[in-house]
């Protein structure tokens, strides 16, 4: 695989995070996936973690757990990942490529340059190869991982069902939640006829 390839897999990697913080924030609400999709199209990647952390420290508490783990220590460990996630594929995307090296064909070397009113021009030099490559695609997908299995561990735990993972697309959150309430109704509704029959005169 050369370098187009895995810059190519690299951005197509992160994509994938970003649709999973996207919808662990869906799942996380109480609005339909559409206007999830709407606001999410609109907000930067790093809003959207940040989106994620609010909700769900609002969701839950200090003492609220997963698999005996504090949700709160998870979510602070997975917001580290996307972070750092974004950082390096940034500085790999934005970044000019030197390789083809004939003593060297798996050397590359990444050069950064940027100009800023105070130091004007500077650039910096990095040597990478293939692995480093694969090193960085492989930790955004584990981050990734992460988002899915959190997002569904909390909708099984505390009941979103909206959030797990094939039912999102099954069901609108409005289908769903008049599902929920034809339920509710007709459970009340029979209450309230065997309660009806009970006070019937013998």
């Amino acid at each position: 695989m050369n370098i187009y390839e895995k810059l190519g897999s690299m951005v197509v990697s992160f994509q994938d995070l970003e649709h999973a913080i996207e919808m662990l924030i869906f799942s996380s609400m109480t609005s339909e996936l559409r206007q999830i999709e709407i606001i999410m199209s609109l907000i930067s990647f790093k809003s959207k973690v940040n989106i994620m952390n609010a909700l769900l420290l609002e969701l839950h508490t200090a003492d609220d757990e997963l698999d005996s783990s504090n949700i709160h220590h998870i979510l602070a460990d997975i917001k580290k990942s996307c972070h750092t996630s974004e950082q390096r594929r940034n500085q790999l995307v934005h970044s000019k490529w030197a390789y083809s090296f004939k003593n060297a064909p798996d050397l590359m070397l990444r050069i950064k340059d940027s100009a800023t009113s105070k130091k004007g021009y500077s650039y910096s030099i990095e040597d990478m190869n293939t692995s480093q490559l694969e090193e960085d695609i492989e930790f955004i997908n584990k981050t990734t991982e992460r988002v899915h299995k959190l997002r569904n561990d909390l909708s099984l735990k505390f009941r979103r069902t909206h959030g797990l993972d094939g039912l999102s697309n099954i069901f609108t959150h409005k289908s769903l939640t008049n599902f929920i309430n034809d339920s509710f109704l007709e459970k009340h509704n029979a209450n309230n006829d065997l309660h009806n029959k009970t006070q019937e005169p013998i």
